[in-house]
């Protein structure tokens, strides 16, 4: 007998599995189609041999509403628990506060509500409660990393935290006169592979070029500059925007080659908001043989936004973390100092955080009109919206005063277009697209206001290596001050 039978829409599939998991942690045995349903079974031959085989019922309402099958059966698979005298939880999860008025056979019983997300402690405890009739004492075990996927490789975890529909968004930063996230470029998968193309471009894209270079020719100093226990446990590497994983396969390398394990364990996360930059780093670091056989990969499909919400994923473990923020990742954020606020909650006191960031040239390219590729790049969100690219009306200015770590910042604007809304056309004479900012040193190499940045974060500079056009930086979290 099983003590639960979750019942759920398929697109609310991946918060059902985190509620399950939790649940089989405070040992209940959980009835759950892809885990009891062989091949070749019909749906309802399943459904009507789960009620004799169940001891209680967890219907879950998700912002998505019911599944086809709910719609159709779940109203009658409800009466036969009930004349089974079988316990009925309506689950209600993150976003949904009260059981839709559609769905009147489940008003009569108490639910479980989720307020803030699939981790909420009351609730499942609350739902333990409706299902065995008790209350639970032990509170639910935290996803760690590797207990639930152990016997493989690669997984992917996907969150999309915001029904907020992209063309909508979009239009809004336009008519607002605000600047649109740099996730529309990478998400769309246009943006994404335009941007594959530019890191082979070394005469457009000469910064990446630049920034290469400086990654191989310092990689052991890099690494040798992090604490050597860290190094020597085998710390988990956080990859903040993973991009084409060139570098990433490269520090991972360089961390396995001076670590010493003779049996190294560490876990690789790829994390970003595109799905063919995922697949490109991991295809990336996979190349390499001796990766393949050290690390395994958890790729996180999501906006930066919702880093927090993955604490439980890559923290759980007692081996401290290394997270990179390369590329200049920090630099296309536009309140990048609230961005790097952001990645320092997600840290422990004993973690270390890799940060790359692009200086300002005077000769910078990006200001030539010989840029067709970073253009397109650019203008990727408004393909969203069916504008068509014209390249004479793609320009750039400079701004200042943007970051608060005395950036240069280069802005992309894009002039006079149309694009339908409803049933009419909005006309809009300009929108700022993208923006980049270039981080100014001095004649010894201080990279000046981001470094004052560093120290007012509370961020400790282990150690700086400084080129023509890229510096890369090693942080510590600070001691806090007891006073």
């Amino acid at each position: 007998m099983f003590d639960v039978f979750l019942a759920h829409n398929n697109v609310d599939k991946p918060a059902v599995r985190v509620v399950s998991n939790k649940l089989k942690s405070l040992g209940l045995t959980i009835w759950l189609d892809e885990e009891q349903i062989p091949p070749g079974e019909t749906w309802q031959d399943a459904l009507q041999r789960a009620i004799s085989e169940v001891k209680s019922a967890a219907i879950f309402v998700g912002t998505n509403g019911l599944g086809r099958w709910q719609s159709i059966e779940l109203p009658a698979l409800v009466s036969q628990f009930v004349e089974q005298k079988i316990p009925v939880i309506p689950v209600l999860l993150p976003g949904v506060s009260s059981i839709p008025n559609e769905l009147p056979f489940l008003r009569q019983f108490q639910a479980a509500i989720f307020e803030n997300d699939v981790e909420d402690e009351k609730a499942i405890r609350n739902l333990y409660w409706g299902i065995t009739g008790k209350e639970s004492n032990q509170p639910p075990n935290f996803l760690g990393r590797g207990e639930i996927f152990e016997s493989i490789t690669d997984a992917t975890l996907y969150l999309d935290h915001t029904s907020q529909d992209p063309v909508d968004e979009i239009r809004k930063h336009i008519t607002q006169g605000t600047l649109i996230s740099p996730k529309y470029i990478y998400s769309f998968p246009y943006g994404a592979n335009l941007w594959l193309a530019l890191c082979n471009d070394s005469h457009e894209y000469r910064y990446y070029a630049d920034s290469i270079a400086l990654i191989r020719a310092e990689k052991s100093r890099i690494i040798e500059a992090i604490n050597p226990e860290i190094i020597r446990a085998n710390p988990d590497y956080i990859s903040l925007g993973c991009g084409n994983g060139i570098k990433d396969r490269i520090f991972l390398q360089q961390i396995l080659s001076q670590s010493g394990s003779t049996r190294p364990r560490s876990y690789y996360y790829p994390y970003d908001i595109s799905p063919v930059l995922l697949s490109k780093a991991i295809r990336e670091v996979c190349e390499s043989a001796i990766l393949r056989q050290s690390i395994k990969i958890k790729a996180i499909e999501a906006d930066f936004q919702n880093l927090p919400l993955f604490k439980p994923v890559y923290q759980y473990r007692q081996e401290p973390n290394i997270f990179a923020l390369l590329g200049n990742t920090l630099g296309n954020m536009r309140d990048d100092v609230g961005f790097l606020r952001q990645v320092k909650k997600a840290m422990y006191p004993d973690d270390v955080l890799l940060v790359e960031v692009r200086l300002y040239r005077e000769d910078d390219t990006v200001l030539s009109d010989d840029v067709q590729r970073i253009k397109q790049f650019d203008f990727t969100p408004l393909r969203w919206l069916g504008v068509t690219y014209e390249s004479e009306k793609l320009s750039y200015s400079i701004s200042e005063n943007v970051s608060s770590a005395r950036a240069v910042t280069l802005v992309a604007n894009y002039q006079d277009f149309m694009f339908q809304e409803g049933d009419g056309v909005q006309r809009i004479s300009s929108a700022e697209l993208a923006c980049v900012h270039l981080y100014q040193k001095n004649s010894q190499d201080v990279v000046y206001g981001l470094e004052n940045v560093f120290e007012q974060e509370n961020f400790k500079i282990e150690a700086k290596f400084v080129s023509e056009s890229t510096a890369v930086f090693i942080l510590t979290l600070a001691p806090q001050s007891d006073f």
